[in-house]
């Protein structure tokens, strides 16, 4: 599949869940002959779709900080039938 068809794929496919999706923003990426060819398209209000890439970025920063958060507690926590 070339470039265009890769991109008029994606821009269908955005515009199809457009019709039942308010706002709708689709991110690709492939690696090829050793290099990343990124694909972006969207459909639906700009700043709508600027606050779900946001929202999903944060959230999945903020995740991976619960993680490791977490592995830190439990490591530091006396185990249960121990007293303090």
């Amino acid at each position: 599949m070339t470039d265009e068809q890769r991109n008029d794929w994606i821009s269908k496919l955005a515009a199809d869940l457009g019709e039942e999706f308010d706002a709708v923003q689709i991110l690709c990426t492939l690696n090829e002959e050793a290099l990343t060819k990124a694909y972006y398209r969207g459909s639906g209000n700009w700043y709508s779709r600027q606050g779900m890439a946001h929202e999903f970025i944060e959230q999945d920063k903020s995740q991976v900080a619960a993680n490791e958060i977490s592995k830190v507690i439990i490591k530091t926590e006396p185990p249960e039938d121990e007293e303090v």
